[in-house]
């Protein structure tokens, strides 16, 4: 057998089509609105949203865990520098004012340190930092600050010209130190543009169009577009070509508004929509975009790739989805001795692998070989076909697994890339007794993990193989 990625390209038509194309949905871990997604790379990622909810994966989104924000509201935004520093920020009212609450954590999460901003009714909605120390915050009538020394202190910057209406800056973000963009607005009235290039000191404000714009993508130091819009005229983009000194405004002609940007390669770009269910892709740089619904038409609002092919969008209702592709392998006639190492959507022997023409089979240590109708990921199982074929399925790049194995024989599956055998990892350490072996017409001895298939392997007793 053969892991092969094929990834299909839809035809730009003028109707919004439909979710198997991109995204499946993960395992939810609430039911609250999840406002934001970031991931540092593959496997190591968080999601805040309403209620105070921060929660972090290790692991590709197969599993997450709730931390401790300390507060009660909303988390609005968060920023994650690297598995260690971040920033989150939150709204709160008191006495009739309201207050912007700055979350930092130095620890990956494990404590998020608050502290309240000092001026009353400065709501901030997007925090950037360069580095641990040098970082900006921006939001309500045109607000832009900066810290020197981590968040602990802030102070206005300057922003020209000094008369221009005090609108929205809804998204900061910069491409080196001394290059940032800003973008902001307000419905109906106005998008905006902040441009520094002298590292913040001074901000020169431009009027764009007339929707608000709320996330920015570099894809270099030249070429950036923005995206916005409202419920009237739709999804909205602004380009430049030379470093946002001039900017070219248009209305998409998709439903929604263009909430978070992430581009998975140079050419590809996602973008989630809001409130249309929908979210709309690019596979030409961005000049041309598709709208398609997501699973069950939920709202999504972030959108994250920290690396090609893995990417995480989010949304109401506790929402977490996976970018998906179809993967392919071939399959030998007669018996295959077989494992799913991607996430999909898919449980049932006969929906994965329609052509096959016997039961599938699992081996459970110390009871025998039983029946079953579904495919679990991290197991082998036996199943037949008919004739050499290419089996294709939608899912997820699954790079890491845990899994649970028994004293004696236990036939174990894959995850998504090769895994050499010694670089299998145990708890508890030293369980593993022999060889792992597949079937290829015969029992054959593996020094590699290999996707798609299954394999024998002794264990000594009961515990976990980590397999990343």
């Amino acid at each position: 057998m053969n892991l092969k990625l094929k990834y299909f390209i839809l035809l730009a038509v003028p109707v919004v089509l439909y979710s198997q194309q991109h995204w499946i949905k993960l395992e939810k871990v609430d039911t609250l609105k999840i406002r934001k997604v970031v991931f540092c790379d593959s496997l190591t990622g968080w999601i805040a949203g309403d209620n105070g909810l921060i929660m972090k994966t290790t692991n590709s989104g197969l599993s997450w865990f709730r931390q401790n924000s300390n507060v009660e509201q909303n988390i609005v935004e968060i920023f994650m520098l690297n598995k260690q520093y971040g920033w989150c920020l939150s709204h709160s009212i008191n006495n009739g004012d309201y207050f912007t609450t700055i979350l930092k954590t130095s620890n990956g999460g494990e404590d998020w340190i608050s502290s309240i901003y000092p001026e009353a009714n400065k709501l901030f909605l997007s925090v950037f930092f360069l580095d641990t120390l040098i970082g900006w915050m921006c939001g309500d009538f045109g607000t832009l600050v900066n810290t020197q020394d981590g968040g602990i202190n802030w102070s206005d910057v300057r922003v020209e010209p000094s008369e221009y209406p005090r609108l929205t800056v809804n998204k900061v973000k910069f491409f080196s130190p001394s290059f940032g963009i800003a973008v902001g607005g307000v419905r109906d009235l106005a998008a905006v543009i902040w441009r520094t290039t002298n590292g913040g000191e001074v901000w020169n404000v431009s009027l764009q169009g007339t929707e608000p714009l709320y996330d920015i993508h570099f894809k270099d130091n030249l070429n950036i577009i923005a995206f916005g819009g409202d419920f009237e005229f739709g999804a909205s983009v602004v380009r430049s070509s030379d470093a946002g000194l001039s900017w070219d405004y248009q209305f998409i002609g998709l439903w929604g508004e263009g909430r978070s940007v992430s581009f998975k390669n140079e050419d590809t770009g996602f973008v989630a929509l809001g409130y249309s269910g929908t979210y709309m892709y690019t596979t030409d740089g961005g000049y041309s975009w598709t709208d398609i619904y997501t699973p069950d038409s939920v709202r999504v609002y972030s959108i994250s790739f920290p690396v090609s092919n893995y990417g995480f969008m989010v949304g109401d209702n506790g929402i977490i989805l996976k970018y998906a592709e179809n993967f392919a392998t071939e399959i030998r006639s007669s018996w295959n001795l077989i494992s799913l190492p991607i996430n999909t959507n898919l449980i049932s022997k006969q929906d994965l692998f329609p052509s096959s023409i016997s039961q599938a089979y699992k081996y459970q240590p110390g009871v025998g070989y039983q029946v079953v109708d579904t495919i679990n990921n991290g197991l082998g199982y036996w199943i037949k076909f008919p004739a050499d074929t290419i089996v294709s399925i939608f899912g997820a790049l699954r790079p890491v697994d845990s899994i649970n194995v028994k004293k004696g024989w236990n036939i174990i599956g894959s995850i998504s890339s090769y895994v050499p055998v010694q670089k299998i990892t145990t708890h508890p350490d030293g369980i593993i007794s022999s060889n792992f072996f597949y079937y290829d017409n015969g029992y054959k001895m593996a020094d590699t993990i290999k996707p798609f298939y299954g394999y024998w392997v002794k264990i000594k007793n009961d515990g976990f193989l980590i397999l990343k």
